[in-house]
């Protein structure tokens, strides 16, 4: 079977290049740009429904602030680098590949649908993926065109539930996301001769040359060593 999932670029950058700049932020997804890499970024929905480039449900890690984003509204966020993900797009206009966590949402339907719209005339290239299967749910359920991977990670519990699951492809799974240390287990060995590979995260070269016999691409954290 044909893998249908193809990232030309040879790196993809972490919530952008953010080394020297602010993860998730548009500096950091300008030097991606620039360095020709891919850019993974994370979406979370604000209490008036917008959209924005953010990792965590809180702003407590980034910017010492102990408010959780579901319960703000964009205006709220303006003193922060946050940006709405309609900027990211604007900003990247199909020049690198996309590829999008999904957090988790009590409101995922209406994420999602707004996710849609938002992309309706997108000219680049997206894929989703997310520790969470409610995302595909509805991504299916609309007939979305994009192609959806799952996030897999050594944390994880029912591990052997997961690997179960994988293996028999219950649910369709276009490309998997994996941990670096579960790279070399057969069932995901196996599940690469099919369907796309993304390995996470590399933090130097040494780490790189170590697993680059396992995956069709990495997701990178560090660049120059």
């Amino acid at each position: 079977m044909k893998k249908k999932v193809y990232f030309k670029e040879k790196k993809i950058a972490h919530r952008g290049i953010h080394e020297k700049y602010l993860e998730n932020t548009i500096p950091a997804f300008k030097e991606a740009i620039k360095r020709g890499y891919a850019i993974e970024l994370d979406i979370q929905f604000t209490k008036d429904k917008q959209i924005i480039v953010f990792h965590d449900e809180n702003l407590k890690r980034i910017y010492g602030v102990n408010k959780y984003i579901s319960l703000l509204n964009y205006s709220d966020l303006k003193n922060y680098s946050i940006p709405l993900l309609k900027e990211v797009l604007d900003l990247v206009q199909g020049e690198v590949t996309l590829l999008i966590e999904i957090k988790w949402e009590k409101r995922m339907k209406q994420l999602i649908k707004n996710l849609l719209t938002l992309l309706k005339d997108y000219p680049g290239e997206v894929y989703f993926m997310s520790f969470y299967l409610l995302p595909l749910y509805y991504l299916r359920k609309y007939h979305s065109k994009y192609l959806f991977g799952y996030l897999l990670n050594r944390y994880l519990p029912h591990y052997s539930f997961l690997k179960l699951m994988i293996k028999l492809n219950f649910f369709h799974l276009d490309f998997l996301v994996v941990d670096l240390l579960l790279l070399p287990d057969p069932i995901i060995i196996h599940f690469r001769q099919k369907k796309y590979l993304l390995g996470y995260t590399i933090r130097c070269y040494q780490e790189y040359f170590q697993y680059q016999e396992y995956a069709d691409c990495f997701i990178w954290d560090s660049y120059d060593g």
